[in-house]
């Protein structure tokens, strides 16, 4: 198969479109994001080494010219991939691939009481859909998912949700898969907003088998090379994702034996729908008792700024917000994060961390304690500030609900 052929017949541009994956430093990752940054698309790099992470947007950059930013995220620890997602709905994305996977780990639990495997193939992939959901819709977004043949080898064990108890790394590895795949196939069985792909590369040797010992991993990939098909043809599978929709119970895979040749949209039937239901049911409470637990939430705001301002506070000039301290002020609190929007149109944003809160009883107040650079009013008089408040609020709702000042920092990426 010519790849470039390939591509020229079966895509178009991405230009304008911007792309998060996960998992991106592997080896199916790289060569995914190569063909899409190929296309035009810009990226939004989700990985756990922060310097391979640098070093792969630097060098697609440089090779492509597209926009690439990077957020560190450890797809073991639900407390890094709730502060990604919050990262994420500031960049404006309109694919999310969830690439990301780990076959045979050692054997320990994460913070959520889950096996690794299970927490890093299915519980956090999840978990960044759900979030994302209602942000992807709103730009008819996609999600292209990874899935993988070894959902076969396994069948849902309810007093075994994770297979902590199970020893095979293909049956742990495909429960995983299965559970994710067939949750999301139900959760967007009736979306008409946004898109869902589940793609299999079929089987290509890659990083999922760094975990081994070299001399290993070593043994295991050069046979795989000379059997199965590469990782930069593999990937072909995802990219079709990016562009084709997978009706409910349909994937992307090589043609042949699900392993060779051209990506092929098929039908699948490896689970019944009672099965298919009662993953569903366990994925959204997994979710929800992740999403509910006491003190592990991360509350997200929004707020618009004219461009004077948005750029002021964006070079980290302006660090005080000054607004009347109404319901929706009251509810941001130390430690929550606001995403920053550019008025009118609101394309163009990034994200603040809250690190303090000021009341006071009017503006006049605000801008005599208050560094008049820091508000944004740099060489202008208390009365001038006051003034330029006043056209937005007026004295009675003041008087009535106070002022309150949030201090924030620019979110690095």
């Amino acid at each position: 198969m010519n790849i470039q052929n390939w591509i020229k017949n079966n895509t178009q541009t991405l230009k304008g479109k911007t792309i998060a994956v996960t998992g991106s430093t592997g080896g199916l990752g790289r060569c995914f994001c190569a063909h899409v940054a190929g296309l035009g698309a810009n990226l939004v790099l989700l990985d756990r080494n922060k310097e391979k992470s640098e070093e792969h947007a630097k060098a697609l950059i440089e090779r492509f010219g597209v926009g690439v930013k990077t957020i560190n995220v450890d797809m073991v620890d639900i407390d890094s991939v709730k502060a990604m997602c919050e990262k994420l709905k500031a960049q404006m994305v309109d694919i999310v691939v969830l690439n990301a996977g780990a076959y045979s780990l050692p054997r320990i639990k994460a913070s959520t009481g889950f096996d690794q495997v299970f927490q890093i193939n299915f519980v956090s992939p999840y978990y960044i859909v759900k979030e994302l959901l209602t942000y992807l819709k709103k730009r008819n977004g996609r999600v292209v998912v990874v899935g993988s043949i070894s959902h076969k080898f396994a069948k849902l064990n309810e007093k075994d949700v994770d297979f902590a108890l199970e020893k095979a790394p293909r049956k742990v590895y495909g429960n995983a898969k299965r559970f994710l795949m067939f949750s999301l196939y139900k959760l967007f069985k009736n979306e008409n907003d946004v898109f869902l792909s589940i793609a299999h590369p079929g089987i290509t040797p890659t990083n999922i088998t760094s975990h081994y010992p070299k001399f290993v991993s070593g043994l295991i990939k050069y046979p795989m090379k000379l059997v199965f098909t590469s990782p930069k043809k593999a990937s072909l599978n995802v990219v079709k994702g990016v562009f084709v929709d997978c009706p409910y119970l349909t994937w992307i895979g090589p043609r042949i034996f699900n392993i060779w040749g051209r990506p092929k949209l098929k039908k699948l039937d490896t689970c019944k729908e009672k099965e298919q239901n009662k993953i569903f049911q366990i994925a959204e409470r997994i979710y929800e008792d992740i999403k509910n637990r006491r003190g592990e939430i991360v509350k997200t705001h929004e707020l618009g700024l004219r461009e004077e301002y948005f750029n002021l506070v964006k070079k980290g000039i302006k660090i005080y917000e000054g607004r009347l301290n109404d319901e929706k002020r009251k509810q941001i609190e130390k430690g929550d994060l606001i995403v920053v929007k550019k008025d009118p149109e609101r394309k163009e944003s990034f994200m603040v961390k809250v690190v303090d809160k000021f009341e006071f009883d009017s503006f006049r107040t605000m801008a005599e304690t208050l560094d008049s650079t820091q508000l944004g009013f740099a060489g202008r008089s208390v009365d001038e500030i006051v003034e330029t408040y006043r056209k937005f609020y007026s004295k009675e709702n003041e008087s009535k609900l106070g002022v309150v000042a949030i201090k924030v920092e620019v979110e690095k990426d």
